[in-house]
């Protein structure tokens, strides 16, 4: 099989952007863009080398193929939750709950699926999983898969005819990725735009498989052997040619990373137009690299480099979350961290490309020069550590959790307010969250008074909050008589405005309001926190807690939403402020192991509930 020299650019884009993305989120805060590179350029790869294998056999071997495939993929994912998992160790024990279903899904190729039904956003775990990452192996299994079944449909039809069989699978496979690239397209868009999470348009195959199909059309059309009327044509135009390759292709990868350094993950256009643009510019880029193969003198030789970081690519895509995620919670600096996670994944990538995984091929795949040197000194130190990460790996497995603090303390908050609104109902309370209907099946109302009078004699204080106002529940309750604590995971701004809209036309919104929102992100939340002030100020005493996450960074929304609720309290004097970012941010310690949430801790605890309670006071001042 032919080498496509320069090729391995492409591949070294896709990795460059998501290691940003993940290592320094504000840099590249749509770096996550690189995957559908990956995406583009394996449908790419897989058809060209589908076609030339039909050619040299004359049929397609599907389960040759599928042995091929899984050899690729499977023992580098194998081997980096091997060496990995011991790490976890060395962290809260928060993430080694569920670690046998993280890792029973990455092996089983459904990761993607494992996190839909776990209802996990993508940018938004309360415990990451330490194998998310997987989700895009799960999807590319699932179209090697797929698209092994048609090429074995397709190259049975095409062989029961007598001439053109090649030109016959080829029209077959492009008529085929254009009909499945249509349908997986417009499923995101139908999934993404009526979905609560769009995390589920995101994982999805069927939504998220469509860049598969623009890197099959392309590997019909100009795949590792091109057809010899476009070969000649290029050689004809070589000096045009050359040109063009020479301008689009810096040009490309521009506005590849220009695109990435603009975009975010919840951003409606990224799933309207993000990943089709990405999907098209990279085979744009793949298309020009190979056309630049074909112009230039084979004497010409690819960047070892290039070639180098290409080849361990994958083991380092592998490698690098897991580690990031622990060292991120052993260090408290993001560069440190991020410098640990490339040395850790560069030396176990290094050590698998080279010397493991030539194992599984043949015995021509080049050794590195180090381990033709000390090849028997690192046998035995691999063996060695390789039995002692077997009994931590054991050890870890055997007495993790089923969830973590952090899950069993929002778990227990939630379960304590459900058991508060019951009562609430029973003494004639209308809950706009539970419904009104259900408050009038309850047969133990005995007063006849209206129910929103009943709210406002009752409520003095409303807190709206989402899940850290969850773990400091019972003692906001405490704390405040007469309130109102109404506290949801993954609730946004705005539903917290669709909240205390409810509640005010049910009338029985407090007089102080106090909204501890914008952990969670959402399209539009600085022209909602703007609603929220222009409708309810003059009614409410308005307070709103600004968010803390000791992970974010200035691309996020959180922390965006922070800056301005600051900006608002310079210049809004009909709110009041409780800066929790401001108080927490010198005691991050006292938070979960996600630095975001409460964790439990009663120190922290006692700092947000006396944040609140003293923008009450001063919101009480200013009345």
């Amino acid at each position: 099989m032919n080498k496509v020299r320069y090729i391995s650019i492409v591949r070294v884009l896709g990795l460059f952007l998501v290691l940003t993305y993940h290592l320094f989120q504000d840099i590249l805060p749509g770096g996550f863009l690189g995957v559908d590179i990956f995406f583009t350029f394996s449908g790419y790869l897989i058809t060209s080398l589908m076609i030339s294998n039909l050619k040299n056999a004359n049929n397609f071997d599907f389960l040759r193929y599928i042995k091929r495939r899984f050899l690729r993929i499977f023992p580098a994912l194998l081997f980096s939750i091997f060496f990995t998992l011991p790490f976890v160790a060395l962290i809260s024990s928060d993430f080694s709950a569920n670690l046998d279903r993280q890792i029973a899904a990455a092996l089983g190729f459904v990761t993607n699926y494992f996190e839909i039904n776990s209802g996990n956003s993508y940018e938004s775990q309360l415990v990451p999983n330490l194998y998310t990452h997987t989700w895009s192996l799960a999807i590319e299994a699932h179209y090697y898969i797929l698209w092994g079944v048609y090429m074995t449909a397709i190259s049975f039809i095409a062989s029961r005819l007598k001439n053109n069989k090649i030109r016959a699978v080829k029209i077959l496979l492009v008529i085929n990725s254009i009909i499945l690239f249509l349908i997986s397209y417009f499923h995101m868009q139908s999934l993404f735009f009526n979905s609560n999470n769009q995390s589920i348009a995101y994982f999805s195959t069927m939504s998220h498989i469509y860049p598969f199909f623009v890197g099959s059309v392309l590997g019909v059309l100009f795949g590792i052997n091109l057809v010899p009327k476009i070969s000649g044509w290029l050689k004809n135009k070589i000096r045009l040619c050359k040109i063009y390759t020479t301008i689009f292709i810096p040009i490309i990868m521009t506005a590849i990373i220009f695109i990435c350094h603009k975009t975010n993950f919840d951003n409606k256009l990224t799933y309207k137009y993000g990943f089709l643009t990405i999907s098209l510019l990279s085979a744009g880029l793949i298309f020009l690299l190979r056309m630049l193969d074909e112009l230039l003198d084979k004497s010409h030789k690819e960047s070892k480099l290039i070639e180098h970081i290409a080849f361990i690519s994958y083991p380092m895509y592998l490698f690098h979350w897991p580690f990031f995620i622990i060292f991120s919670n052993i260090f408290n600096s993001n560069l440190i961290s991020a410098t640990v996670t490339i040395i850790f994944s560069y030396a176990f990538s290094v050590l698998f490309a080279y010397n493991i995984e030539p194992i599984f091929y043949s015995a021509s795949h080049t050794k590195s020069k180090i381990f033709n040197k000390l090849g028997k000194y690192i046998i035995v130190g691999a063996v060695f550590f390789g039995f002692i990460c077997l009994f931590v790996n054991a050890n870890i497995l055997i007495n993790k959790s089923d969830i973590s603090e952090l899950e069993k303390e929002q778990m227990v908050a939630s379960v304590i307010q459900n058991i508060d609104k019951i009562e609430n109902l029973k003494q004639g309370w209308n809950d706009p969250d539970i419904g009104f209907d259900q408050v009038q099946k309850v047969e133990n109302i005995q007063n006849s008074q209206k129910l929103s009078d009943f709210g406002n004699k009752k409520t003095k204080i409303t807190v709206i909050g989402d899940s850290v106002t969850l773990g400091a529940r019972k003692k906001l309750k405490e704390m405040f008589e007469n309130s109102h604590i109404d506290a949801k995971g993954n609730r946004s701004i705005a539903d917290g405005y669709d909240l205390i809209k409810n509640m005010h036309d049910s009338n029985i919104l407090g007089k102080y309001v106090v909204i501890a929102l914008g952990t969670n992100g959402c399209e539009n939340w600085k022209s909602i926190i703007d609603k929220i002030i222009e409708e309810f100020s003059n009614s409410y005493s308005l307070i709103f807690v600004t968010p803390y996450d000791g992970y974010w960074n200035e691309s996020w929304k959180s922390y965006k939403t922070t800056q301005y609720l600051k900006e608002l309290k310079e210049n809004n004097t009909l709110i009041t402020i409780a800066d929790w970012a401001e108080n927490i941010s010198s005691h991050s310690d006292l938070l979960g192991s996600d630095k975001t949430h409460i964790g439990g801790n009663q120190d922290a605890i006692d700092l947000f509930v006396e944040t609140i309670a003293k923008a009450i006071n001063q919101a009480d001042l200013k009345s």
